[in-house]
């Protein structure tokens, strides 16, 4: 039997290849928790599916756990409540019983359908949790498998490779002819984009998950990211100097910083969205939601800075606004479903933020109150993919958990929504030719020609 914490239904996107290699490997059940309820039975494309209950009490009320007693071809199903005896739940055959297959399996997931919008790049082996960077025509990005790759898509084949151990979840950044990759087991590295060579490297005694910023060019360009847990630093492009660090204790910062001015606005892992000089890394204000749950906090939001004010989308389900300069609260609003997802329109008039019901919703940045200017479904559904909304030549880009990939003009018309794949998108970036490159965690990047 397999074992995993996801349900194989709907609510594992990649589930019909999970399935179907399941069924070639002649392996008949699943067992499976995530949902925290007592052990049930389910059908999984006509693999059973055994729900484990949770140890601790919760919605069961007393801690327990699942008994699986394996007799021969069949499998006995029970729950031990603590403090009593064993309570038979089902027996099942381990082939072709019939009571799996008169429980109706979920619907098969959507043929992916893009030809019309997006065309498929490359195929990596290993899962791609960052986004792509570009220099010289060359595309960059990072693997599960901590490899980073320098790939030309002109001519379809890759030109360097680094291998820094663990998981890359941080988006490469191209910049000044270097490639800087932050790293879970090396600290940060940089590297010469043409020919892969080693530039300079920071170690960091945490991994580092975050998202990087650079600003400035030539002499002047620095990198604002956060080095592990607990740290804020702007580094020096060029040669790696630390120009300084902000220590604000724990809890690392994924989403990417946001500059406007000489204030850098990020939020971190233990509920707090901070504000620094930009110049001195000196805190100029702090904020938190009140939450007590670090679940809900700021950790892995893009702050969108307009016109003297942050908007923020954490998840909380809340739609924020600060005021930059003192960060008071000019605004909240929790009538939708927002989390971590959000963008900004080119002339920052609209906040626009992903809601967990698949709408694209654009706010007034103007008011001193909450004002939604329109709000548009794109057809995704339920969905809680953090991937950032990108605006592109008057057009708002999202994707979704399930592979699809969403255009809407910045009028709130809804332009297309395609399907390419069967999983989460991770980042959509612009390329220097204005086209949209999106990679997917299962080792998919597609790139989306400009619209006419």
């Amino acid at each position: 039997m397999s074992l995993c914490h996801y349900p194989l239904n709907g609510d594992l996107t990649s589930r019909s290849e999970v399935t179907a290699t399941l069924r070639r490997l002649g392996i008949p059940l699943t067992l499976f928790g995530h949902y925290h309820r007592a052990p049930s039975l389910f059908n999984f494309d006509s693999v059973a599916g055994i729900q484990g209950r949770a140890l601790s009490g919760g919605k069961q009320g007393t801690a327990g756990y699942t008994l699986l007693d394996f007799r021969g071809d069949s499998v006995r199903v029970s729950e031990k409540v603590l403090g009593s005896a064993p309570r038979v739940c089902f027996t099942i055959g381990m082939h072709d019983d019939p009571q799996v297959a008169a429980i109706a399996s979920d619907p098969m997931p959507e043929t992916p359908d893009y030809a019309d919008h997006a065309q498929l790049m490359l195929q990596d082996s290993a899962t791609i949790y960052t986004g792509v960077a570009f220099h010289d025509g060359m595309i960059y990005y990072g693997t599960t498998q901590g490899v980073l790759r320098a790939f030309d898509p002109r001519r379809g084949r890759e030109v360097w490779q680094q291998r820094l151990g663990g998981a890359l979840y941080t988006t490469p950044l191209a910049v000044e002819g270097i490639v800087i990759a932050g790293t879970t087991t090396r600290g940060l590295c940089a590297f010469d984009a043409r020919t892969g060579r080693a530039r300079w490297r920071i170690d960091t005694p945490t991994p580092i998950v975050g998202q990087g910023l650079v600003a400035g060019r030539g002499r002047d360009a620095a990198l604002y990211i956060g080095l592990g847990n607990g740290t804020m630093a702007k580094i020096a492009v060029r040669d790696g100097r630390i120009l300084w660090r902000y220590d604000y204790g724990r809890g690392q910062s994924q989403g990417q910083p946001a500059l406007a001015g000489d204030c850098l606005v990020f939020g971190a892992w233990n509920g707090r969205l901070y504000c620094l000089d930009a110049s001195t890394g000196a805190l100029r204000w702090t904020w938190t939601n009140g939450s007590k749950s670090l679940f809900l906090a700021p950790g892995n939001i893009v702050p969108r800075i307009a016109r003297g004010r942050v908007f923020i989308d954490a998840p909380d389900r809340a739609v924020t606004c600060l005021d930059l300069a003192s960060g008071r609260v000019v605004w909240r609003c929790r009538d939708y479903k927002a989390r971590e997802s959000s963008g900004l329109s080119a002339d920052g008039s609209r906040f626009y933020v992903k809601t967990m019901d698949g709408e694209l919703l654009a706010v007034d940045t103007s008011q001193n109150f909450f004002r939604e200017v329109w709000i548009t479904p794109v057809g995704f559904g339920y969905d809680y993919t953090a991937c950032p909304v990108t605006v592109s030549g008057g057009i708002a880009y999202l994707a979704d958990r399930s592979g699809r990939i969403a255009a809407v003009r910045e009028d709130g018309t809804l332009l297309w929504c395609a399907k390419c794949c069967q999983s989460a998108a991770n980042f959509i970036v612009a390329a220097p030719d204005g086209s949209l490159w999106t990679t997917f965690a299962e080792g998919k990047i597609f790139r989306i020609p400009p619209e006419r």
